[in-house]
């Protein structure tokens, strides 16, 4: 495993390149499971050093009205525009989804520190996270500290 400079540096280096990482998010449980931990480990392709305002699917949303123009951060300050955002002492990086078909997505899932299949771990999410699944966010801001490795 690389230490965090590295990877930043890895990162910071890629200008509209795919890199792929292995990261991993803790998620919250629904009320009733108060106390257990739940974590993903994804290896995942991402896009990295591309700025949000020059996605296509952004500039055409906003030119056919969909959209409204990218407005300011909603959390967070940039540290390093457009790819390290600070917030709370944390740094993260904005990376986008690859468009790529073959982007060699990976999860597991981890409750208390035991990999269980994805339909047990739902068990344990809350109703609004369980609705969230199979949509693909225009960017992901993915803490420094999440990521475990770059794969090479």
């Amino acid at each position: 495993m690389k230490n965090s400079e590295e990877i930043l540096t890895r990162i910071l280096n890629c200008k509209g390149q795919y890199i792929s990482l292995i990261t991993k998010s803790e998620v919250q449980p629904a009320a009733t499971y108060k106390g257990v931990r739940l974590e993903k480990i994804m290896s995942n392709k991402y896009r990295a050093g591309i700025q949000f305002k020059n996605l296509k699917s952004v500039k055409d949303a906003i030119e056919a009205g969909e959209r409204e123009e990218i407005k300011p951060l909603r959390w967070g300050k940039w540290k390093k525009y457009p790819y390290i955002i600070e917030h709370n002492n944390k740094e993260y990086i904005r990376l986008y989804p690859s468009t790529n078909s073959d982007s060699g997505i990976e999860v597991k899932y981890k409750v208390n520190g035991e990999e269980v299949p994805r339909s047990t771990f739902n068990l344990y999410l809350k109703p609004s996270d369980l609705n969230k699944q199979g949509t693909v966010p225009e960017c992901y801001m993915v803490a420094l500290d999440n990521i475990l490795e770059i794969k090479d």
